[in-house]
């Protein structure tokens, strides 16, 4: 069977070989293209008609991917077009939709999401997906502390029982990776585990994301698009960010929950829902129930088990696994030597406090590969030093009656919350409070940034 072909369009020649490489890997030959003019010749080339799809980024030097939508579809009417952009918004998800693009997802573009909208677009999508999941090795859920191993043993007893589970805990916590630790053991492993953030999907396009349309449905449906929903079939749906949900997708999701059935929008046929349900979230929602943000209805009939996944600081001893894990992970050699940390290594990376978890200890430690690079190289073994830590954890690390380095240079005793709010502050008055910048260099979400400015009302920063 040949190999499905795609056409990457984005002006940043990185974003378009990391997706020619990743994509190629699973199955797909990958053509690219830095401007709305060289996609143009190519879909005008002989060739091109064998094209399944177009992944189109929003923001090109030469115009708008959105202007770009009909020029495709002019050539090449049967093309799937997906819109791809870290400028998300509702209006311009609304726009692509009507103009004739099949679906819109953001950047950063998580690998799963994209295999599972190629597996709806192209008739062999589906193939490569599982072969690379198969290949692939399994989620690991590291640390040998108590609570991760009272973790393992609720995922072991909720994999045997199909039931919804909801996994609380801060953002980088590693919440998706519990939820596919759950799918693979699970007798469902071999079905599709299809992850969807629920709270990135504009309201107005949550009916059509969750349960499809028909060809018709409404301007821009020219064919029929099948939802996230019918997608999991007798797998799981994985619902993140639950606690950031529209009012009117709670309503929707509570319907398909109690009636194990969906329409399509435009269509009359029931469906009958057969995936399990498991849901995440980083907010308490019994504090959304009590404001009238969430529906405790909704509530129950997602919490039938709940996971709570402890933050990397309650956890402090899993900290040094996890960094050499890390780190090997990230290793670009020929040969990987042999690391440990000396006792005060282990013991800054103890002591900082982690906010963005699981996610900012990655982050670090591929930093730490790079910084370290001719060092690390050519050698059988190797000690990882406090000099060979990025800056940040080398400065600002304490624990509860530790130092930290606040943004005047002064070194105060402060405590774990303390610390954790000197470097969000730090953070921000380093990158003059350019959000973005600042979740990056914390490891963090901007979600999760915005949520802890509101915590510690560092607004004006």
């Amino acid at each position: 069977m040949s190999r499905p072909k795609l056409l990457v369009v984005d002006d940043h020649s990185n974003t378009r070989a990391w997706l020619k490489s990743f994509l190629g890997h699973v199955g797909y030959d990958v053509l690219e293209a830095g401007t709305a003019e060289k996609a143009i010749s190519i879909l005008r080339q002989e060739g091109a008609s064998e094209l399944g799809a177009v992944l189109l980024d929003l923001k090109l030097p030469d115009g708008s991917g959105i202007d770009l939508i009909r020029p495709i579809r002019d050539l090449r009417p049967s093309i799937a077009i997906i819109i791809m952009t870290a400028h998300a918004s509702v209006s311009t998800a609304v726009d692509a939709i009507q103009k004739g693009a099949f679906h819109y997802i953001e950047k950063p573009i998580n690998e799963d999401i994209l295999l599972e909208t190629l597996r709806r677009v192209l008739p062999s999508g589906g193939s490569h997906l599982d072969s690379r999941r198969s290949e692939s090795a399994p989620p690991v859920l590291l640390g040998e502390s108590p609570l991760m191993l009272e973790i393992r043993q609720k995922i072991n007893l909720s994999a045997s029982h199909p039931v919804p589970v909801l996994i609380t805990g801060e953002s980088g916590t590693g919440k998706e990776v519990i939820a596919r630790m759950i799918h693979d053991l699970s007798p469902s492993a071999r079905e599709p585990f299809v992850p969807v953030n629920t709270g990135a999907i504009p309201k107005e396009l949550v009916s059509a994301e969750l349960f499809g349309y028909e060809r018709g449905a409404f301007t821009g449906a020219q064919e029929r698009k099948i939802g996230w929903c019918e997608v999991a079939g007798r797998g799981t749906l994985f619902l993140d960010e639950i606690g950031t949900m529209e009012p009117a997708t709670q309503v929707a999701l509570l319907r398909v929950i109690e009636s194990r059935s969906f329409h399509r929008v435009g269509g009359t046929a029931e469906i009958p829902f057969m995936a399990r349900i498991i849901g995440a979230t980083n907010e308490a929602l019994p504090e959304l129930i009590r404001e009238g943000r969430f529906r405790e209805d909704l509530f129950y009939r997602l919490n039938v088990f709940e996971i709570h996944v402890p933050s990397l600081r309650e956890r402090s001893e899993d900290i040094p696994q996890l960094a050499i894990h890390f780190i090997e992970e990230s290793w670009s050699g020929d040969e990987i030597p042999a690391m440990t940390f000396d006792p005060e290594a282990s013991r800054l990376l103890k002591v900082y406090p982690w906010p963005g978890n699981v996610r900012e200890l990655r982050n670090a430690m591929v930093s730490l590969v790079i910084q370290n690079a001719t060092s690390l190289s050519g050698v059988k073994a190797v000690t990882i030093t406090p000099p060979m830590l990025p800056d940040k954890i080398r400065f600002s690390s304490g624990n509860t009656s530790a130092d930290f380095t606040d943004h005047d240079g002064k070194t105060h005793g402060k405590s774990l919350r303390e610390g954790e709010k000197s470097l969000i502050r730090k953070a921000l008055i380093e990158t003059r409070g350019n959000k973005s910048r600042a979740s990056e260099i914390l490891g963090i979400s901007r979600k999760a940034l915005y949520a802890k400015i509101r915590e510690y009302g560092l607004g004006d920063q």
